[in-house]
């Protein structure tokens, strides 16, 4: 009698861990299904946020007319055809151009990187304001801001200079004070939100 017990619950325990086990990896397949539909959604999102090439030379021909940053005015850019070689081995093997497709043989390069220069009235600090499109979606956020002070070097060679670097959906913009005195982290610091207020309302 025992034994026929045993028999008849044995099925029934095993029934219940196989259902148990399969409910576990129901649960997990679930989630994981979840998390990649959420990456997809996050990617599209991404990707249809991102500005494009056409979009970015318009933002820049926008930048040269319309940026103003106090205290400051537009000495001169690289709007029209600038182009910038390098070494190869500096793209880590991707293209000797700082072009879209990287590189110089077509009718037009489309350039991927464009800068303003804006001087102040003495022409004793220099902000450079670089603009450079990547294909690939970053987010907006400052991802730079270079801090000299407090290391054993040149203070007042490093102090010459202040530089931010931001990113916004998938441009990389670059704010590089120079002075011939000392640099001011404040103005570096207006140039940028002045920045990014043009960015937002574009």
């Amino acid at each position: 009698m025992i034994k026929s017990c045993i028999l008849l619950l044995l099925p029934l325990l095993l029934f219940g861990c196989i259902d148990s086990t399969s409910q576990q990896d129901n649960s997990q397949l679930d989630t994981m299904k979840e998390e990649a539909e959420a990456r997809t959604l996050q990617q599209a999102e991404e990707n249809s946020s991102m500005i494009s090439y056409d979009d970015y030379q318009a933002l820049f021909k926008t930048a040269v007319t319309d940026l103003t940053i106090e205290n400051f005015h537009l000495s001169d850019s690289t709007i029209g055809f600038d182009v910038t070689s390098i070494d190869k081995d500096l793209s880590f093997g991707t293209r000797e151009w700082l072009t879209k497709d990287g590189t110089y043989y077509t009718m037009e390069p489309e350039s991927t990187q464009e800068t303003l220069f804006f001087e102040n009235e003495e022409q004793s600090v220099l902000l450079t304001i670089t603009l450079a499109y990547t294909g690939n979606y970053i987010g907006n956020d400052m991802v730079y801001y270079n801090i000299t002070s407090g290391y054993d070097i040149n203070d007042h060679l490093a102090a010459t200079t202040d530089i931010i670097t931001l990113s916004y959906k998938n441009l990389i913009v670059t704010i590089l004070q120079t002075s011939s005195k000392t640099a001011d982290m404040d103005i570096t610091q207006n140039a940028a939100k002045e920045l990014v207020d043009f960015l937002q309302k574009y």
